[in-house]
């Protein structure tokens, strides 16, 4: 850490990285990518406590992150933490309206 700053224990950050390549490809973390048979989607925060599930054109998987060509604005915040829960959340809800 910067000097001055101490660290705690359940402190979190936000940091920017920059990376070469294309800019128009966002790489998430392999948890963030739900895939079902050939589509690929993920959920994107649309307010506090609030998700929609976005489909996305997503590469393959490599070193635990997955490219996404298509689907996702600049401005999209991207579940990462938690995407599991939400699809079982939204497995729950499609199986009740049945």
């Amino acid at each position: 850490p910067p000097e001055g700053v101490s660290l705690r224990h359940g402190m979190s950050a936000t940091a920017m990285f920059e990376r070469p390549g294309d800019p128009s490809v966002r790489a998430l973390p392999v948890e963030a990518v739900r895939r079902e048979e050939e589509r690929a989607f993920v959920f994107v925060r649309e307010a506090p406590r609030r998700y929609v599930v976005r489909e996305v054109v997503a590469g393959e998987e490599r070193g635990g992150v997955v490219p996404v060509t298509r689907g996702l604005r600049d401005e999209d915040e991207v579940v990462v933490r938690g995407a599991f829960a939400l699809h079982g959340e939204l497995a729950r809800d499609e199986l009740s309206e049945d």
